[in-house]
């Protein structure tokens, strides 16, 4: 531990490039709330910022009250909307489309600075089912409870469901890919049936969205069939992140691989996870095993493929390129 705080302070900027490079990773996604004080080698590493705070602009107490974690999450998502609110020099708005307007120039901000993505982590706080309530009814709910502390869950969740889709038009105006969390998360914050991505159906099939790019992070996990199919959709992807990357050990990840790869192996993109898990444990341990899972897991797979007679080792390479680098490229528009 001791060797590893000296290195990061003799490297500075460069240290997180170090580990990048030992890992065998050109260039990293950071979601967070800002990168401006972070060091960070912003050519390798991109940022994309959360944005669920945007859909809980009203009193929060009535998730706050559910337990702990969920206190956590929603607290932090009110800081964070204060935080927007003062980066654009404003106070919470008092009509509607007043808040509309602020978020749309946040958004733009949020693009100014760096963003390259955005992300959405609603489904640790609520199920991934958005309906489409009307802009009236939007409006009403968030001028009628502006101001109260006792906000009706249900009228909530239609100002929610509203923000949501108004947020997914604006950030594909921005041209802004966006990552959606999906599976379980540590707690007890979230549901994990809440999580299955196929909630998501309504909102990939309707046509308003067809322009918007859509990634699955964590491919859905436990639901990770689900999440493939849903890939077969022009504008989704998959990426296997995190609880796939990081718990599953790689025959197990290779059985999710081959059939990820027999279905739409465009739409796969190479995903790992770098958390802070103790002083011992952090983002240079967890990139690594993730990155080390995930690289033998794809090898396992395609090797048993060529084995098989799927393919042969020419097209396995192909494959391996698009998912360990091509996809990714082309989605972000990396070199």
């Amino acid at each position: 531990m001791a060797r590893k705080r000296q290195q990061r302070a003799g490297l500075g900027v460069t240290y997180l490039n170090e580990v990048l490079d030992r890992a065998a990773i050109a260039v990293s996604f950071v979601n967070s709330v800002g990168m401006n004080n972070a060091p960070l080698d912003r050519s390798r590493f991109k940022w994309v910022p959360f944005i669920d705070a945007y859909l809980f602009p009203l009193d929060n107490t009535v998730y706050k009250k559910m337990n702990a974690d969920s206190r956590v999450f929603f607290s932090s998502q009110e800081k964070l909307l204060t935080r927007y609110l003062e980066q654009v020099e404003t106070s919470r708005p008092r009509t509607f489309d007043a808040y509309l307007r602020f978020v749309h120039e946040s958004l733009a901000r949020l693009k100014a600075e760096g963003a390259v993505a955005v992300n959405f982590e609603a489904a640790y706080a609520r199920a991934l089912r958005f309906d489409d309530p009307s802009q009236r009814r939007a409006r009403r709910v968030y001028e009628r409870y502006r101001s109260s502390t006792e906000v009706p869950e249900d009228e909530y969740r239609d100002l929610q469901d509203y923000l949501f889709r108004d947020l997914l038009r604006e950030v594909t105006k921005l041209g802004l890919p966006v990552q959606l969390h999906t599976g379980p998360r540590v707690g007890n914050a979230f549901s994990l049936s809440g999580s299955n991505p196929l909630h998501l159906e309504n909102i990939l099939n309707d046509p308003q969205y067809r322009q918007t790019t859509f990634i699955l992070l964590h491919g859905g996990y436990p639901f990770m069939r689900e999440a493939i199919l849903l890939a077969g959709k022009p504008n989704v992807y998959v990426e296997p992140s995190d609880q796939m990357t990081l718990y599953l050990y790689p025959p197990d990840l290779a059985r999710v691989f081959k059939e990820w790869l027999t279905f739409y192996p465009e739409k796969i993109l190479f995903g790992t996870s770098a958390l802070v898990v103790s002083d011992l444990v952090g983002a240079e341990e967890t990139y690594w095993l993730a990155a080390e899972t995930g690289r033998q897991a794809l090898a396992l797979a395609l090797s048993e493929m060529v084995q098989e007679g799927r393919c042969d080792e020419a097209e396995a390479l192909h494959l391996a390129r698009l998912v360990l680098h091509d996809n990714a490229a082309k989605l972000y528009g990396l070199p």
